[in-house]
């Protein structure tokens, strides 16, 4: 029989991710059109769960005699959706995933299903940001694609909403069909079905090249230099804190830094060596630390956070290179802390002790989050090989004279929106070293297998990881080719040395070298002309801020005959470099 006032309400199930991973390939665009698994941050396919109309519910209760728990109705077995309006025709099934939640006292409330259907045509997902916070999608919301995830150095998460897109169908002609029993004993309803939003989580990462980790099955398996998990075949995977369950084969580890913020990251690898070194009976020598944001994504589903349920797994941290290996090593674990609450450090975190393995520590954990590894630094002495003379404590950046560190391009502009490389920010700190500094840790060599001798700029890369200001990633490279603007890089480096360029206190513009495609009005501009230009300057105040005032153009320096010359310098005969 049909009873159109029976309502089924179909809902995406909530969802976390992280940018990367695959992408599903029922997403659609604006216009409704499926965007398929072309882009890199992925869009994860959720699961649905069924609210069902109180008159619903009252007839399946008199009509399942089989029914023996006081659970949720099971729905796959006795649930079909179809559409049939002219030619067209549609029927989609239910697949089980498993428990989305429960009550309190244990049973279960909801489960949670995808949807197949019956000839191979998708249920198409539309992703929107809810901009008049209405629940529901409309014209007035922007569709989201795999675009638009791209997070900032100060957003490190965003929630957008999914509901189930109709494209060329009339998706109230949608239609739930329930059906009791078999054979001639078999009762049926119809049921009017509607649509619900649920929320999609995305947790940012610091990079867009931010690695994900297979998982071993044992620590022989460890390769070098890598940080990977290690489990065994007890241990189940679950989406997000629900129980449905992941294929293992299908989950890696996320490793991440804490923040796209230095200054952050210094403070909470501080605060870890202050915790650990007030434990009681510690007193730690020379403490360093490093740190890391650790997560379980599923690789094949849009990087969907992966939770452990009870189980935990077994974490192979490199040894630092500068690690005391008979020194003590603790992991610093801000357990409370996840992607989006790297605002304040917890004050409490949980101080672990790791055991070593090779050149790996090691230890035990259930949940992810921000880890810091503190440990003590090995006395390697004062001095350097050949000369003998004392290496400075740490590398030097010149701060006092404001040479021009940026070389526009042979068409005669500066592209300030242009990328800049990895490679090219190692060349642009090189250049800001001192000299003497640049002397003490100079080298052509790095152990990366994407930098070698004929890379442009493998002294730069090669001196700065000497120095320890730079270093590469879980797989042995460099990515010298990896992207970010020049402009925003540009910003970065004045910051970090302490120039304060004033748009109103530079020289004239036929004082100083200027470019077509960096104007006075742009937000950047300031900075690109810094970096850009040899100047001499003095320091002033403006509404509380030290500024610069600058006075004189200076020569530019020539960095490519000058590299030529460091070169030349520490090369021996034949080409060899000296040690």
């Amino acid at each position: 029989m049909e009873v159109k006032a029976y309502t089924v309400t179909i809902t995406p199930a909530d969802i976390v991710n992280y940018p990367g991973g695959s992408n599903y390939s029922g997403t659609v665009d604006s216009a409704g059109n499926v965007i398929g698994n072309t882009q890199y941050n992925g869009l994860p396919e959720p699961g649905y769960y069924l609210i069902l109309s109180n008159a619903v519910n009252e007839w399946i209760a008199a009509n399942d005699t089989d029914k023996t728990t006081p659970d949720a109705e099971r729905l796959d077995d006795i649930l079909t959706l179809t559409y049939q309006v002219g030619a067209v025709e549609r029927t989609w099934k239910l697949i089980y995933l498993g428990v989305y939640s429960r009550e309190p006292n244990g049973t279960v409330s909801q489960y949670v299903y995808s949807m197949s259907a019956v000839d191979d045509h998708p249920v198409s997902l539309r992703v929107f940001d809810d901009t008049n916070d209405s629940g529901d999608y409309d014209e007035s919301d922007k569709t989201i694609t795999t675009d638009d995830i791209m997070m900032s150095e100060l957003v490190v998460g965003d929630t957008y909403h999914m509901t189930i897109d109709g494209g060329l169908l009339d998706q109230s002609q949608v239609q739930a069909q329930f059906t009791l029993g078999e054979g001639a004993a078999a009762k049926s309803i119809t049921c009017n079905v509607e649509i619900g939003t649920g929320e999609l989580l995305v947790k940012s990462v610091t990079d867009i090249g931010t690695t994900t980790n297979a998982i071993e099955d044992n620590g022989d398996a460890v390769a070098s230099g890598t940080l990977t998990a290690v489990a065994d075949s007890t241990v189940h995977y679950y989406v997000n804190d629900s129980e449905v369950t992941v294929d293992p084969d299908r989950v890696q580890l996320l490793v991440d830094s804490v923040s796209n913020s230095t200054e952050f990251n210094r403070s909470m690898e501080q605060d870890a060596i202050n915790k650990a070194d007030t434990q009681d009976g510690v007193s730690l020598s020379d403490a360093q630390a490093e740190s890391f944001y650790l997560d379980l994504v599923d690789t094949q589903n849009g990087n969907t956070v992966v939770t452990l349920g009870d189980d935990e797994l077994t974490i192979y941290w490199p040894m630092p290179s500068d690690a005391d290996e008979n020194g003590e090593f603790y992991i610093v674990h801000y357990d409370e802390m996840d992607r989006t609450q790297v605002s304040s450090l917890q004050s409490n975190p949980e101080i672990i002790e790791v055991t070593r393995d090779g050149d790996h520590l090691v230890f035990q954990v259930g949940s992810f989050s921000p880890f810091v590894l503190v440990y003590e630094k090995e006395d390697s002495g004062s001095s350097t090989g050949g000369g003998g003379s004392s290496r400075p404590s740490r590398p030097t950046l010149n701060t006092e004279d404001h040479y021009s560190y940026i070389i526009g391009y042979s068409d005669g502009t500066l592209q300030p929106y242009g990328t800049i490389t990895r490679g090219e920010v190692a060349t642009i700190f090189f250049r800001l070293l001192t000299d003497d500094s640049r002397e003490e840790w100079w080298s052509q060599v790095n152990d990366y297998s994407d930098c070698n001798s004929d890379l442009w700029c493998n002294n730069a890369i090669s001196t700065l990881s000497n120095m320890g200001i730079i270093d590469g990633f879980s797989d042995g490279t460099f990515r010298p080719n990896t992207n970010i603007t020049r402009a925003q890089a540009c910003v970065i480096v004045n910051r970090a040395l302490g120039r304060a360029p004033d748009e109103d206190r530079l020289l004239d513009e036929d004082e100083m070298i200027t470019w077509p495609d960096n104007n006075p009005d742009d937000w950047f501009y300031a900075d690109m002309q810094e970096a850009t230009n040899s100047h001499d300057y003095t320091w002033t105040t403006v509404s509380g801020d030290k500024v610069e005032n600058w006075t004189d153009k200076l020569p530019q320096r020539d960095w490519a005959a000058l590299e030529h010359t460091w070169s030349t310098a520490h090369s021996a005969p034949g080409g060899e470099v000296t040690k």
